[in-house]
């Protein structure tokens, strides 16, 4: 019975540290799991506030450009004369109207249509000769559903100029389209100032970030200003 006993005794040193050590492994496991989960929510709040930053600047860079695009469509709108020219649809004195304009603003591409919505002018600045050249639409331009709502004199919260994504034979182009009136406010025709979507999504990924942007078509009314990405049809603020 004694020797039973003797081989069933736990030293008194065992005795007192064992649970110490058993301690100290189930508060250094709690440990780990709490810094770990820290750092990773800490990760993921991080990531999450980039993306946020990322959306921001991309939609604060391209409403920059709609700024540009939605100006130079009121210049070209409102040169003196240009609403009598489109109307006679005399294709070589419109150019001399505005092609200074479009040469002193830079824009990519710009086009004329008269009160049907057939064109007048279509041209694109070739990035080598700097001189404006004729760009071929895939489809009339007076087919869009942005030039049918300038045409038919819409006009909404946004006001009366709209944007979409238009193909061309050259590449895709983002193109704002507005009227252009005469001195008594009738509908003379529209005019369009774009840029190509490969120098939009250029512009956008020169903000801190953007290492890549990407532009998706769609249908449907909206405002530029508050959905940028990924583009859709509809008015912009004008």
């Amino acid at each position: 019975m004694l020797s039973r006993l003797r081989q069933a005794y736990i030293p008194l040193f065992t005795q007192i540290t064992v649970p110490y050590i058993l301690l100290a492994l189930i508060i250094a496991s709690g440990g780990t799991y709490l810094v770990t989960r820290l750092i990773f929510d800490s990760l993921e709040e991080r990531f999450a506030n980039q993306l946020i930053e990322t959306a921001v600047l991309a939609k604060e860079s391209l409403v920059r450009v709609e700024e540009d695009l939605l100006e130079a469509v009121r210049l070209a709108s409102n040169i003196q004369g240009v609403d009598r020219v489109v109307r006679q649809g005399t294709v070589e004195v419109l150019s001399e109207l505005v092609l200074p304009g479009a040469y002193n603003t830079g824009v990519e591409a710009l086009a004329i249509l008269d009160g049907r919505g057939q064109r007048l002018l279509s041209l694109y600045l070739n990035p080598e000769t700097q001189d404006y050249e004729v760009l071929r639409e895939t489809a009339p331009y007076g087919d869009l559903a942005q030039v049918q709502a300038v045409l038919a004199e819409e006009v909404d919260p946004a006001g009366d100029k709209f944007g979409g994504i238009v193909a061309t034979a050259l590449g895709d182009y983002f193109f704002v389209s507005g009227p252009i009136t005469d001195t008594e406010g009738n509908l003379a025709g529209v005019t369009l100032v774009g840029i190509s979507v490969d120098s939009l999504a250029a512009q956008a990924r020169l903000r801190p970030w953007l290492k890549s942007v990407s532009i998706t078509g769609g249908q449907g009314r909206f405002n530029a200003r508050q959905h940028l990405i990924p583009f859709k049809l509809g008015g912009v603020h004008g």
